[in-house]
């Protein structure tokens, strides 16, 4: 009998910790068990975590650098919008190591401005017009009197070869470097007087950029130029200082220009370029495997840039137009009467004379198309 109650005892305590040992039993060791699953799971999702936010870093031996971006456009123009995405696309794929601080409707100051600041290196990047002539006398051929025929002329020549050519001492004797040459466009004429023909051009007051070239330009088409910033224009058409100024549509609209101007001849007198530039120093300055991320980013938002551009000229224009403005389009005739003004004005021996090779440089983008 004693054997045998002992021999029940030793069977039930098998099945009791049989049952205890962890086949879902709700003892002390089951949850002791459960307790360091867990702990070994959320152990191996913190070092997962940390791996993949070390491998998320594509550089994680490099600084970080920050560069502030200057320009005069407007928030909603095709240059900011183009440089949001550069912004963005910059900072992604540096992983944050390269960022782009965007400064639009000149608030580091016009653009004679802030040239002086990207050459000192107190801003780093910046938007600039043919401004930069006076370190590289070339650049003043990109806006020659009726030089291209087309965005697509535009493009291909100084987004190819040739643009590479016009700014290639620009490093050396101006301390920037071009990364790009992207599109203001085609300039038309506004005015709050009727400005239908060539003729009704003669004698008004028209706002132009501070380049030696527009006041040529327009004086030989019997204006009266006024040299001032982009962001004194506004003011001074409403006082009825000038009676008009030029700039592509994208500027018209973006600037609100149609809140005080009437009437837009479409003469296509010039097509202004915007290069993109970067002090060179600064550039230098960073390592190879950042200068590679900003130059593949540069390329892919300065095309986005140009498409903008080239698709946004009629719609600015049709916009221009429901908000009252009157727009005539420029016929072969009247394109023949500005150019022979222009000419018989000696505006083009003058830039030949003046900036030495950029006869050269027309001749070459003139013949472009044709080769």
């Amino acid at each position: 009998m004693k054997k045998m109650l002992a021999f029940c005892l030793t069977i039930a305590a098998a099945v009791s910790f049989s049952a205890c040992g962890g086949y879902g039993g709700s003892s002390a060791s089951t949850e002791a068990s459960k307790t360091a699953s867990t702990a070994a799971e959320e152990g191996s999702t913190e070092t997962d975590a940390s791996s993949s936010a070390a491998s998320e870093d594509p550089y994680p031996d490099l600084d970080h650098y920050t560069m502030k971006f200057a320009n005069w456009f407007g928030e909603d123009h095709p240059q900011n919008q183009a440089l949001t995405k550069l912004a963005a696309d910059v900072e992604e794929k540096s992983g944050g190591h390269l960022k782009i601080e965007l400064y639009p409707n000149s608030q580091l100051g016009s653009e004679d401005v802030y040239i002086d600041s990207i050459r000192e290196g107190t801003v780093e990047m910046a938007c600039h017009g043919t401004m930069m002539a006076e370190y590289c006398p070339g650049i003043n051929v990109a806006e020659c009197p009726f030089l291209f025929d087309s965005w697509e002329h535009a493009q291909a020549t100084l987004g190819g070869e040739i643009g590479q050519e016009i700014t290639k001492d620009l490093p050396e004797k101006g301390g920037v470097r071009c990364l790009a040459w992207t599109a203001n466009g085609f300039r038309v004429v506004s005015s709050s007087k009727q400005t239908q023909s060539v003729e009704d051009l003669v004698g008004q007051r028209i706002r132009i950029p501070t380049t030696p070239l527009y006041v040529k330009t327009f004086s030989a088409l019997g204006v009266n130029p006024v040299s001032m910033t982009l962001s004194e224009t506004y003011t001074a058409m409403e006082t009825n200082v000038v009676d008009g100024q030029d700039n592509p549509y994208a500027t018209d609209r973006a600037s609100a220009f149609y809140e005080v101007q009437k009437y837009i001849l479409e003469t296509n007198h010039m097509f202004s370029p915007v290069e993109w530039c970067i002090n060179e120093a600064y550039y230098q300055n960073l390592p190879d495997e950042l200068k590679e991320v900003l130059s593949s980013c540069v390329k892919d938002a300065a095309d986005y840039e140009w498409q903008l551009a080239i698709e946004s000229e009629q719609e600015d224009k049709k916009f221009l137009q429901e908000q009252g403005m009157t727009v005539t389009e420029c016929t072969d005739d009247m394109r023949k009467q500005m150019i022979d003004k222009v000419t018989a004005g000696g505006v083009y021996d003058w830039l030949y004379g003046e900036y030495p090779g950029t006869e050269q440089l027309a001749d070459e983008i003139r013949n472009y198309q044709k080769s």
